[in-house]
């Protein structure tokens, strides 16, 4: 099984968003608990580290990308897997 990770559920969780770090963190917990393979994409990463450098320094931020390295692979996104996406109607 795979679990494509939303920016959004890591920027809820790293960034302790009231409204939703709970689900988000219950939905990470599920997907391990579950052996899926975790997956983010790689914009995500760069988000997140822009995000997190507002408010820590680069050394922590990139702390935390190097946390999520260690439970998520980097989704696999080439040109042609982009068009076949768009083509399918995910714009």
């Amino acid at each position: 099984m795979r679990a494509f990770l939303d920016t959004n559920i890591l920027l809820d969780v790293l960034l302790n968003r009231p409204a939703f770090v709970t689900d988000s963190e219950s939905l990470i917990f599920r997907g391990e608990a579950l052996g899926a393979e975790m997956l983010v994409a790689w914009h995500g990463l760069a988000t997140a580290d822009y995000l997190l450098k507002r408010g820590r320094t680069e050394q922590q931020a990139l702390a935390e990308v190097d946390k999520i390295l260690a439970w998520a692979r980097v989704a696999d996104c080439t040109d042609a897997s982009a068009r076949r996406a768009r083509v399918a109607g995910i714009s």
